[in-house]
């Protein structure tokens, strides 16, 4: 991917636009996911997407659901529109709760928002419990946030023929490490696709970003190593940290769940030694916990060490 990256670098050409359709990542998402490049659209991050869905979808007076505690985006940018935010906070925030967010449901309810797995407590969601949510909306969209599916391995994609108010939105900024490139698609049938086509800027995805994410798609191997690798180290961490007497919640991403007296006090204490991790005690559910990202066997070793001393 940097060879391809360089190479395109190298041949200039940045007085262009890149391809507004971007044609060329389009048909490697299509191999990749299984779905026709009708049905795929890239987006300055999976966040525009999200973006895009709620804006294309959601008007003033309009009820989003969102099962909480989750990545908070979708709630910022309902509640810039006028909508009516609802977080469904489960009894246990690990655990999915279907059921509830059914029974929330209402004849205005136009977006339920979902992580599958979660961000931030790694919660998943069956096919067979997203099939029913998907059937049970009235008269919106079931969007289902795959952003670390390539360390779950398990998708909604599948479920897209079925369920058309079904949407599935992806990142490579996670298990392909191109966050920095800021790219993401989405997955829909055609007429989602179509509204969400009316509002979409085909120019807001630069062209050094399609050049990094073809060439990711070209090379699954490389990804599929770094998972196998991020899976080691998050299992070697979470073994060592529980042998030091912690309790953790261990997701299926890129990132653990540490439970703490002191989360904001840890966090400063951390930040100290050059560590840093994510205080998630304003988060519905939450209140004595932490995320800690998952890296290199160095970098583990180097939090678990600063975590000793804290």
């Amino acid at each position: 991917m940097r060879e391809a990256v360089a190479e395109f670098v190298a041949g200039g050409g940045f007085n262009w636009y890149a391809d507004p359709e971007a044609r060329a990542l389009r048909r490697r998402l299509a191999r990749y996911t299984g779905r026709s490049a009708g049905e795929i659209q890239v987006f300055n991050g999976s966040d525009a997407a999200l973006e895009h869905l709620v804006r294309a979808f959601v008007k003033a007076g309009d009820h989003v659901l969102l099962s909480a505690p989750c990545y908070d985006q979708v709630r910022v940018l309902g509640e810039a529109l006028g909508a009516r935010v609802e977080l469904s906070v489960a009894g246990d925030p690990f655990r999915a709760d279907v059921g509830r967010l059914v029974r929330r449901l209402e004849p205005r309810t136009r977006i339920v928002y979902l992580c599958n797995p979660n961000n931030p407590t790694g919660r998943t969601y069956s096919l067979r419990g997203l099939a029913r949510l998907a059937r049970a909306i009235p008269a919106g969209l079931l969007v289902v946030d795959e952003a670390y599916f390539e360390f779950m391995g398990r998708t909604a994609a599948s479920l897209l023929d079925a369920h058309p108010n079904l949407v599935v939105t992806r990142s490579f900024s996670k298990a392909f490490g191109l966050a920095g490139l800021r790219i993401g698609y989405l997955l829909a049938r055609r007429p989602v696709m179509r509204v969400v086509e009316r509002i979409r800027n085909g120019k807001d995805v630069g062209a050094v970003a399609q050049v990094a994410a073809a060439a990711a798609l070209d090379d699954l191997g490389a990804m599929r190593a770094h998972v196998r690798d991020v899976a080691a180290a998050r299992r070697r961490l979470v073994r060592a940290l529980r042998a030091g007497g912690h309790t953790v919640v261990e997701a299926p991403a890129n990132f653990v769940l540490l439970r703490t007296a002191d989360p904001a006090g840890l966090v400063r204490r951390l930040l100290r030694r050059g560590v840093s991790v994510r205080d998630q005690s304003a988060m519905p559910g939450l209140g004595p916990w932490v995320r800690v990202t998952v890296g290199s066997h160095d970098e583990c070793a180097r939090f678990l060490a600063a975590l000793e001393s804290a």
